[in-house]
């Protein structure tokens, strides 16, 4: 499958996390958030990412903060388990634009998202991003939403 569009800057994307989890009772509730277990050996990309979004990156876990109430949501992504939660990246401006898109700050994750349609299942009817011959949604339109403005 090939990802085609480009980036509007609605950072829809942006406003969401979703972090692949080993089982359901791996999500734990703190005070302030949840608390997310890492794989054994953490991709410095994917550290990079958390830690730019605002998390606390420790070594066996991620920790997200959340507001009181917000909704911890657990499901799958493709064949992988995941956690869904509402969390507005920390780069993000009061124009809800990336201060770090285009500089050498900024994650690869942000860089090739979406990487797969799955990406796409909280963001499908936003997103100008599609992929030709995917099976996991169709696009909505081969425009971008009238909410997209430029990137960054």
């Amino acid at each position: 499958m090939k990802r085609v569009g480009e980036c509007c800057g609605c950072s829809l994307c942006c406003r969401r996390l979703v972090i692949p989890i080993p089982h359901p009772g791996a999500v734990q509730r703190t005070p302030l958030g949840i608390r997310v277990p890492l794989p054994v050996v953490v991709n410095p990309d994917l550290a990079h990412f958390y830690r730019t979004r605002g998390l606390a990156v420790r070594p066996d876990s991620v920790e997200v903060p959340l507001p009181g109430g917000a909704p911890v949501q657990l499901g799958r992504q493709g064949s992988q388990l995941v956690v869904r939660v509402p969390h507005v990246c920390a780069q993000l401006d009061k124009h809800g634009r990336c201060k770090i898109h285009g500089t050498p700050d900024y994650p690869k994750a942000c860089a090739v998202f979406p990487r797969v349609p799955e990406d796409l299942l909280d963001v499908a009817d936003e997103c100008s991003y599609r992929f030709e011959g995917e099976t996991a949604r169709a696009p909505s339109s081969p425009t971008p939403s009238p909410s997209c403005g430029s990137p960054g």
